[in-house]
């Protein structure tokens, strides 16, 4: 089983209980030919609070891809990302615990059952 994930700041470039509200713009009018995926990418919702917020754990149920496309697991897909709390694992046995699955170029349903909310 993997390790429940812990919150290691050493690897991440974000301030504790951050009290930035961003001004970016996510919606396509507001940044008609922009790129909106950085734009969202960075937003930082008012009022986050980053050491506050639970993580989220996400499972790759298929097509996790070939050894050069895999990704990182853990906590290291999202290292720079302002707001996330996410984690990754290919771990199956987890899948009735996690909070998202994702099924990556095909779908193939799940073994378990999923609980509410997931």
């Amino acid at each position: 089983k993997d390790p429940v994930p812990t919150i290691s700041n050493e690897n991440f470039a974000v301030v504790a209980d951050n009290k930035f509200t961003s001004s970016r713009l996510v919606w396509p009018e507001q940044l008609p030919g922009g790129d909106r995926i950085i734009e969202q990418m960075y937003y930082i919702p008012k009022g986050y609070k980053y050491l506050k917020t639970p993580i989220k754990r996400i499972l790759i149920q298929t097509g996790a891809g070939a050894a050069w496309e895999k990704p990182k697991l853990n906590q290291g897909e999202f290292v720079g990302c302002p707001v996330s709390q996410c984690w990754l694992t290919l771990n199956q046995t987890l899948g009735p615990e996690v909070d998202a699955v994702l099924f990556r170029h095909s779908y193939s349903p799940p073994t378990y059952q999923r609980p509410p909310g997931q």
